[in-house]
């Protein structure tokens, strides 16, 4: 859902672009106007998405298997902080906010070196987002090819830092969000107004997991695959075309598990 929330929000050619808030067009802007601009912040959103489920019980969900070692250590300390039980703090609406300003305070303060200034902060997030994007879409290689991915994405981006604070504040604050809204779809619904101990359920796909929701999931590829080719952006439209495909067969799986049960 992350991949079509952005590319809903942020792409020329979606009937929703124009309806946004004028100060979130400017925080994300269109600059680079490009196919790879597009394509580098939708496979972003995509992974940051996933930081949300570090509270889940088999180690930290996407992330947690996505990042040797930190991806682990930060799970835990999540769900401690979440009291050992999944959607808790990490799926509190205060928490995507925290998340959102951690990565404001990431795109504007550098460390200072000798060669120039270096965004660590938004490297490690860069790094983050990309190496939980390969895992979620499957890319071939496993999780060394995908660590050693992120890295080099995250070194380029602490050097080079292409996103602004606010961009930084919308994409990360914004992925956590779009998760908990599918959460919400859910029939164990989502904490947003942790911790207070209320959860909205709206569960329209039934249970986590269950072929509903893979439905939906293969609709919102559809619909980001249409919204990218409408957009002019042939290869990313086309990357969204195999995810498509894939969320297909996943379709058809859970289907089959469902009718032999």
């Amino acid at each position: 859902m992350g991949v079509a929330a952005w590319v809903s929000c942020t792409m020329p050619g979606s009937p929703l672009q124009p309806l946004m808030p004028q100060a979130f067009q400017q925080a994300v802007g269109h600059g680079p106007s490009s196919q790879v601009w597009m394509a580098c912040t939708s496979l972003a959103v995509a992974g940051l998405a996933m930081i949300p489920d570090l509270d889940h019980p088999t180690g930290g969900g996407t992330v947690g298997h996505s990042i040797p070692v930190a991806g682990a250590a930060a799970s835990d300390v999540v769900r401690v902080l979440s009291g050992g039980k999944h959607r808790g703090f990490s799926h509190w609406l205060l928490f995507a906010a925290a998340m959102g300003w951690l990565a404001w305070l990431a795109a504007m303060y550098p460390a200072r070196t000798p060669v120039g200034d270096v965004f660590w902060g938004l490297g490690l997030i860069a790094a983050l987002a990309l190496t939980s994007a390969l895992n979620v879409f499957g890319v071939p290689g496993g999780r060394p090819a995908h660590v050693l991915a992120g890295l080099a994405a995250g070194a380029a981006v602490a050097w080079f830092n292409p996103a602004g604070p606010m961009l930084a504040a919308v994409m990360v604050g914004g992925a956590c969000v779009v998760h908990m809204a599918g959460d919400t779809l859910t029939k164990e619904g989502n904490p947003w107004l942790g911790p207070f101990p209320w959860h909205l359920a709206i569960p329209l796909v039934g249970r986590a997991g269950s072929v509903r929701e893979s439905v939906l999931t293969l609709a919102c590829a559809v619909w980001a695959v249409w919204v990218g080719w409408e957009s002019g952006a042939v290869w990313l439209a086309a990357g969204l075309a195999l995810w498509a495909l894939g969320t297909a067969g996943w379709c058809v799986k859970d289907a089959v598990k469902a009718a032999v049960r």
